[in-house]
């Protein structure tokens, strides 16, 4: 298994895209839900500015639902982080130009007549970069965005982005219902390609959730293609990620263990919750007797762990990878904010993983176990049944252009 996956000779074609164009831009606003939303946002606005040749404006550094508020958050109360702090932005730059927030309004912001203090930096105030801005400046800043920049009315699971035009893929034929799934055609209008900086809003109904994989239809199979790279190689977490689950997924058993992610919490998908009992009858026949299960939960209640213990060692953050993190980088090494996706990795290295069906998190799992070439790559869920004639097949695989809440195999396979 690849855990630098992005190291694989399947890297995107630079001329794929187009060429950066200076003095245009995209800015976005942060997904409201969890970070794996604000990531599957990130992944759509990312393709867009590769799409359009537009340098993509980073956010300022601001509270994130699940991290920093919400009923249960991994920092404290009043914490805030900037993408560049979850992504590398190194990676995403070799393929799409990017900028900070404070660096745009102090380039751009006499030509695009931008106050200085639009959003709480100063003149000359680069310095800011990664400072949180206080709420009201925060407000008033996605504002003027919102007033001014060209404002994109889509969402992705509203409208199906068609390239070069929609007469050209429809003429292509390249579309099916169950891609389009109910969605509008739309193009790059000339509007939106002059306009100096063309601007996501996370307000409904222009939230950016959406099915990356069917972002778009081209009449140019090779473009699709890719995209899916790029999403691959460029749109990642920071190298920390993979250094620290690395070396912590080297500290359990040597001889195999399997992994699972049970969403508990604001989880508001009923249906995909179970107790422990059902869910460990419910895949017992994927695991091997007595083998070790590494288990990423937000679940507080030990009952329910000290369940899925009963005939194996089991092994989770609070009780064990906290420990070993401090022990191998040091107490401060690894920000709150990385815990989530370091626990990702870890569970993609497992020799199976088993999901929280409709969870984004157990759904980038697959995906990044596609990425890695795990040997098993089917996708599972606490809350089904399995037999052991179901290993390493994958169930429920979306068949609808607008479900984001599974994983498409398209996206890491024949890349």
């Amino acid at each position: 298994m690849q855990l630098q996956y992005w190291l694989s000779p399947d890297a995107p074609d630079p001329e794929a895209f187009a060429l950066a164009r200076a003095g245009y831009y995209l800015t976005f606003d942060v997904d409201p839900g969890g970070l794996n939303n604000v990531r599957m946002a990130f992944e759509y606005v990312a393709v867009v500015a590769a799409l359009t040749g537009r340098t993509l404006v980073l956010p300022p550094s601001q509270p994130w639902y699940l991290l920093h508020s919400g009923p249960i958050h991994t920092g404290a109360r009043g914490g805030s982080c900037g993408f560049a702090d979850i992504f590398d932005i190194d990676a995403l730059s070799r393929s799409v130009s990017t900028i900070s927030t404070a660096a745009f309004i102090r380039d751009e912001g006499a030509r695009l007549g931008i106050p200085q203090d639009a959003a709480g930096f100063p003149a000359g105030a680069i310095a800011r970069d990664a400072a949180p801005l206080p709420a009201e400046d925060l407000r008033r800043w996605k504002r003027w965005l919102f007033e001014n920049a060209h404002v994109v009315p889509w969402s992705p699971n509203d409208a199906l982005i068609c390239l070069p035009n929609v007469e050209t893929v429809l003429r292509g034929d390249v579309l099916t219902e169950p891609i389009v799934d109910r969605r509008e055609l739309v193009e790059f209008s000339p509007a939106m390609r002059e306009a100096p900086v063309i601007h996501f809003p996370a307000r409904s109904p222009y939230r950016q959730l959406g099915q990356v994989a069917t972002m778009l239809a081209s009449a140019d199979p090779s473009l699709a293609t890719n995209v899916r790279r790029l999403l691959k190689h460029n749109v990642r977490y920071v190298p920390r990620v993979f250094e620290v689950a690395g070396k912590l997924a080297a500290t359990l058993p040597r001889d195999g263990y399997s992994c699972l992610h049970v969403r508990r919490n604001d989880f508001q998908f009923r249906g995909s919750r179970a107790d422990a009992k059902e869910s460990l009858g419910n895949i017992r026949a994927l695991l091997k007797d007595g083998e070790p299960l590494y288990v990423a939960t937000d679940e507080t209640d030990e009952a329910f762990l000290d369940v899925l213990g009963e005939d194996r060692p089991v092994y989770r953050w609070a009780d064990h990878m906290s420990a070993r993190c401090a022990e191998i980088f040091g107490r401060d090494a690894l920000p709150d904010e990385l815990v989530g996706p370091v626990e990702q990795v870890i569970c993609a290295t497992g020799r199976v993983f088993v999901g929280t069906e409709l969870s984004t998190f157990s759904n980038y799992v697959t995906r990044l176990r596609g990425y890695m070439g795990a040997t098993d790559r089917g996708a599972y869920f606490h809350t089904n049944r399995h037999d052991p004639a179901a290993a390493g097949t994958s169930t429920l695989v979306p068949r609808r252009g607008r479900d984001y809440l599974h994983e498409w195999p398209i996206l890491w396979e024949g890349l």
